[in-house]
């Protein structure tokens, strides 16, 4: 059975590098990022735990509305 997104948020706290996280049902997070502009499209799966706060808030602040009590499930288990 295929693992269903809930949303993608994109957190650009770098300007105009990707920084952008999937959220699945399942509760896994994938990261997908460049790390500079001739570093791109990296990937990498994260627990909750691996985000730091500030980054979580910043990814509450940044979900759509309807998937805001999702999120935080995930974020803070």
């Amino acid at each position: 059975m295929e693992d269903k997104i809930i949303c993608s948020i994109n957190s650009m706290k770098k300007g105009m590098l990707d920084n952008d996280y999937t959220f699945y049902e399942s509760g896994k997070i994938k990261h997908f990022y460049d790390k500079s502009q001739w570093n791109l499209n990296h990937e990498e799966w994260l627990t909750e735990s691996e985000i730091t706060e500030s980054e979580k808030e910043r990814l509450i602040i940044g979900c759509p509305e309807e998937f805001k009590d999702r999120i935080k499930k995930i974020l803070y288990p």
